[in-house]
């Protein structure tokens, strides 16, 4: 069995990190989300395969940008998948925060420092 699927629900990013392709413009943002029948299916698909047992919600893209992350969360939980998230948590207002805690099981957070200065290097604009 193997273990994650990533799936980017997003294809955007707030930040213009300096050491990642989206960052960098490599890897264009742009306003596209998946939608909750598209995701569904993709999770419908990957339970009836068996070969997955976590799910992850990112890859080069900020999962918050999505305004139902915490629905598509619960959704794979219908199947007891285990969820990931990673996050740079650097958006002024979050409505699905609160919520899609109660459905994830690790929550990564990108800070790359201890103080403002030094996480500006790498996290512009965050």
């Amino acid at each position: 069995m193997l273990d994650y699927l990533y799936i980017d629900i997003v294809d955007a990013c707030n930040l213009r990190c300096q050491s990642c392709p989206r960052g960098l413009g490599i890897m264009k943002n742009t306003n596209n989300i998946i939608s909750s029948d598209l995701f569904e299916k993709i999770i419908d698909k990957t339970y009836s395969l068996g070969m997955f047992k976590r799910i992850g919600l990112y890859n080069w893209t900020e999962p918050y940008l999505h305004p139902e992350i915490d629905v598509f969360l619960q959704y794979c939980k219908k199947y007891n998948f285990e969820t990931w998230v990673s996050s740079n948590l650097s958006l002024k207002n979050i409505p699905a925060l609160k919520n899609s805690l109660k459905y994830i099981d690790y929550l990564y957070v990108s800070t790359s420092g201890f103080s403002q200065e030094v996480h500006s290097i790498n996290h512009k604009g965050g």
